[in-house]
């Protein structure tokens, strides 16, 4: 698609100029301008939405702590890094605190806020044998829960795993359009440029200001892939003429 558009730019704007400099014709420096003034707010709107997502995930990261209160077989309590909890550990988790990690709720009763998270807008209960949502916010209770998922395999991780694969997939839409764009760009490549650059008669001077405008503003039709192929094949009719 890209490619498409920067031939058409490129063509009416040296078009333009060598007329300019005298060759009989009409300038497209208006329609040149309108044609990039679109295509800049199209990536405008793009990168905007694409940023949203970004700010999504750095949010998303935030909801982690960044240490976990790990609960010894003595019944002690250690601070250790977040990435260095295993399956099978016993995290104590205070109230007002974030869930560090996915896991299974052994002991004590309390409400999490998992709002972030699900969409809930009522915090839960949660008490023995209840699972718990690493990001979610505990309530008034103190809990300990054992672990049952670290790392790339939490729902939080899983989530940002979507959004970023979201991110880097095109749609079949988008798939299309680049196809059309392509087959467009190799039609409209090949006699128009002879058009536009002969001066042998006056027949051809008139088609090479329409061979230029097929590229930057196709005929009413109802696609713009249809209106650029009828002015290709009006053009070779007239100089075949």
């Amino acid at each position: 698609m890209m490619t498409l558009v920067a031939l058409a730019i490129t063509v009416a704007y040296a078009y333009s100029a060598v007329v300019v400099l005298g060759l009989p014709g009409t300038v497209f420096f208006w329609e040149t301008a309108t044609l990039i003034d679109i295509m800049l707010l199209g990536h405008w709107i793009e990168m905007r939405s694409v940023l949203g997502a970004s700010r999504a995930l750095e949010q998303l990261v935030r909801l982690l702590p960044a240490v976990a209160h790990r609960v010894r077989s003595d019944g002690s309590v250690e601070d250790m890094p977040l990435d260095a909890l295993r399956s099978g550990d016993r995290v104590l988790i205070k109230p007002g605190e974030t869930v560090p990690t996915d896991g299974l709720v052994v002991q004590g009763r309390t409400s999490v806020n998992q709002a972030m998270l699900t969409g809930e807008s009522q915090p839960v209960e949660k008490g023995e044998g209840d699972d718990l949502i690493g990001g979610a916010v505990n309530g008034e209770g103190a809990i300990t829960i054992d672990v049952q998922r670290t790392g790339a395999e939490t729902y939080l991780s899983q989530v940002m795993e979507l959004v970023r694969k979201a991110q880097e997939t095109r749609s079949r839409t988008q798939d299309l359009a680049n196809r059309a764009a392509l087959w467009l760009t190799c039609c409209g490549s090949r006699r128009p440029w002879r058009v536009a650059l002969s001066t042998r008669s006056p027949r051809e001077s008139f088609a090479r200001p329409r061979s230029v405008a097929c590229r930057i503003r196709p005929p009413r039709t109802s696609r713009p892939s249809q209106g650029t192929a009828l002015g290709a094949r009006w053009m070779a009719r007239t100089l075949g003429s």
